[in-house]
């Protein structure tokens, strides 16, 4: 698990920082930034997992950087001195709201809760993902299921759990979230065109920006949500010849 610290007091970055190396032993990498600039740089050159957000910066509040980016990708945490924008934060779908001066247990019980609700700890350790063979663990309601990303069209979202769709035609049912594998998959092509659908962009045929909608190539169209339109097709460019 990758952290990325925005806050331009210096001072703030040192506390938390000691805070996360002495009580997270999830966190592999700890990311600081004191401005926008440097904190958009960091996310476009490292996989970054949680963004711990100070609400007042130079440049704006911590909302108005959450506005440049597809925040959607990240668990998102603000840390701030002040309690009038708790409301905000919800419809930014903050992952939590910390008060300052922060507490190493408030940090750590918000990060017990990223780990267990999206697996976000899995990314960066020996667990069911494998980097070299492509691999995931697929927990079903029976056991386990082992599948190759590249026989893996989409996962769909159900409630808690996921339906994983195989280019075989087959379908698992998994107890995972979508969120869960969404992490899981974070540094492979698969993309959350949608809150239902994460696809494999190495299936993807066709797609219409107009109608909002991606082909695969078994002919199945799949929505893709209107603010994911721009970072869809860059993704898509980055794993195809034009």
């Amino acid at each position: 698990m990758n952290v990325l610290i925005l806050d331009d007091e210096n001072s703030s970055r040192i506390v938390i920082s000691r805070l996360l190396q002495d009580g997270v032993p999830e966190i592999r990498e700890i990311f600081e930034a004191s401005d926008f600039e440097t904190a958009q740089r960091i996310l476009l050159k490292q996989p970054i997992d949680v963004l711990l957000i100070d609400i007042g910066m130079p440049e704006g509040t911590g909302f108005d950087f959450l506005d440049t980016l597809d925040y959607s990708r990240y668990s998102v945490v603000f840390i701030t001195a002040h309690k009038e924008y708790a409301l905000e934060a919800v419809k930014y779908r903050a992952f939590d709201y910390l008060l300052k001066p922060i507490n190493q247990q408030d940090l750590k019980q918000v990060f017990k809760r990223i780990i267990d609700e999206t697996g976000t700890a899995v990314n960066t350790s020996l667990g069911s993902f494998s980097i070299e063979e492509h691999k995931i663990d697929i927990t079903t309601e029976t056991g386990h299921v082992i599948q190759h990303i590249d026989n893996i069209l989409y996962i769909q979202s159900s409630g808690h759990n996921s339906i994983i769709q195989l280019t075989s035609g087959k379908q698992l049912s998994s107890t995972k979230s979508i969120g869960f594998y969404e992490k899981l998959l974070s540094h492979t092509p698969f993309f959350r065109v949608h809150n239902t659908y994460l696809i494999n962009l190495q299936k993807v045929a066709a797609y219409n920006l107009g109608d909002l909608e991606v082909t695969l190539v078994d002919g199945e169209a799949v929505p893709l949500a209107k603010r994911k339109k721009s970072l869809f097709v860059k993704e898509l460019k980055e794993i195809i010849i034009t």
